[in-house]
């Protein structure tokens, strides 16, 4: 366990036993309320950070908190004893909590930060997926349309095929007619000269 959060939670279970209620912050931070609750509290985390530390310690101590703790005894005795924090409060001495949260604000710039950026990675997960399915269906119609433009171009070669065919057949057809009445042709299939209707 790290120092900072072994300290953290000694000073947390300290507080309880000298009357501070803590209770845990959204933002996973420590609110102390001292006993008297004309006071404020006081917001602590884990961070590490040894000025924060020092920092809570004086605002725990004007407020009444022993630290470290004395022995069973006098712990007894100082919880019966009034809280030396109300002459500090009519003197006035109590340094103005700027951050009632206890967060900075780079911290909360962190935070914010953190947000957009989550933000900004489900759309790009969204826009990753409406691309793939719209890839995906472009694919399907370009092999589907491949498939028939091959489709076409094959029935358009039988479709010339035929028409060469027809034009022939018409052309042979065209030929023998025209021999029934010019006796005198020479017939391409025979190679025979045809003279005055006699072979």
């Amino acid at each position: 366990m790290p120092r900072a959060i072994k300290e953290l939670k000694e000073l947390v279970s300290a507080l309880k036993d000298q009357g501070w209620f803590v209770e845990r912050t959204a933002q996973g931070h420590y609110k102390a309320f001292p006993a008297d609750r004309q006071l404020s509290a006081v917001v602590m985390s884990d961070s590490g950070d040894p000025h924060a530390h020092k920092n809570n310690l004086k605002l725990l101590r004007e407020r009444g908190f022993v630290w470290p703790v004395p022995g069973k005894k006098d712990m007894s005795r100082r919880i019966i004893s009034p809280l030396p924090s109300l002459p500090l409060l009519e003197e006035q001495s109590v340094p103005p909590v700027p951050d009632v949260k206890g967060v900075s604000p780079l911290e909360e710039k962190m935070d914010v930060v953190i947000g957009e950026l989550k933000d900004s990675r489900m759309y790009l997960d969204l826009v990753e997926k409406d691309y793939r399915q719209k890839a995906a269906a472009l694919e399907s119609l370009r092999k589907e349309y491949e498939g028939r433009i091959k489709q076409a171009g094959d029935n358009l070669q039988a479709a010339q095929h035929d028409l060469a065919t027809a034009m022939n057949a018409l052309r042979d057809k065209r030929r023998a007619f025209d021999e029934l009445f010019d006796p005198d042709r020479v017939t391409p299939s025979s190679g025979t000269e045809l003279k005055g209707g006699q072979r």
